[in-house]
């Protein structure tokens, strides 16, 4: 799980112009998770942005359930005991806006990117 947007330099405050970019969430190498995030919005949505003297910028929060055959190549990919959580914007995407990760004290949901693991 995490929140992320495309990145801009400027802060508009959220309207219809779209400024999108893609998201991929790979684990130990494999990928597990592709989405368009349509913007990089600002409003007050944005409260937690706000609170650390930004301006209110805030993303979409992604989540993903690994189950089967691609949790069990994900647990074996395992190296020296630790999971690598890879977030990026594909070279090969066409809508390449950056890549905006937010945090437990910015953007709209209070958490850090997380990977929660039930075996």
């Amino acid at each position: 799980m995490s929140e992320a947007s495309s990145r801009r330099i400027d802060t508009p405050q959220t309207d219809d112009d779209l400024f999108p970019t893609t998201l991929e969430i790979w684990l130990n190498g494999i990928r597990v998770f592709e989405q368009l995030l349509p913007n990089h919005p600002h409003d007050a949505r944005g409260t937690l942005t706000y609170l650390r003297r930004g301006k209110g910028g805030y993303g979409y929060l992604a989540h993903v359930t690994i189950e089967g055959d691609m949790l069990r190549q994900i647990a074996e990919a395992v190296q020296n005991g630790r999971i690598t959580l890879r977030l990026q914007v594909p070279a090969t995407s066409l809508a390449q806006n950056g890549l905006q990760i937010y945090g437990a004290e910015v953007g709209r949901y209070p958490v850090c990117p997380t990977v929660v693991i039930e075996w």
